[in-house]
């Protein structure tokens, strides 16, 4: 109500200058003329014009259909500023999620490196110690998982 009345008083404010007096008179050769001055030499007829402010109307539906497309168009970058935290959030997860991984591939490499033998543990409970040759290629195949996965 009070944005109503704020626009009106700002309207009539600009409109009460835009109403002039407009000349009108004829030429020597019959042409009609219009100026906001009068012609220096003859006669003319005074007009009154008034803008027309009927057309300024707040409550039209031109407005109303501009203000619920702006409305839309903010409503739309709101979800999507919340769909790209909510992705940023998910991708520093998973880095999170990635750099624990190395981090534990990289112990175990050089647990596995400290280690002289290693054993695999049988279906009785015994220790079977695995050759020289099969813990390089131990320690070699768990290398390359690391270069894969962490780069």
């Amino acid at each position: 109500m009070a944005s109503r009345l704020l626009l009106m008083a700002v309207l009539t404010v600009f409109v009460s200058p835009l109403s002039a007096e407009i000349y009108q008179w004829k030429d020597d050769q019959g042409n009609v003329h219009f100026s906001d001055e009068p012609p220096p030499d003859s006669e003319a007829e005074t007009q009154e014009v008034t803008p027309d402010t009927s057309a300024i109307n707040t409550d039209s539906d031109a407005v109303k259909q501009r203000k619920a497309k702006q409305r839309q168009y903010l409503d739309e970058r709101q979800q999507e500023r919340e769909q790209q935290a909510r992705e940023r959030a998910e991708q520093e997860q998973e880095q999170a999620q990635q750099e624990a991984r190395c981090r534990e591939m990289r112990g175990r490499i050089k647990h596995m490196e400290r280690m002289s033998r290693f054993y695999v543990i049988n279906d009785d409970g015994s220790r079977s110690y695995v050759s020289e040759e099969e813990a390089q290629r131990v320690r070699a195949r768990r290398k390359r998982q690391y270069e894969e996965a962490c780069g």
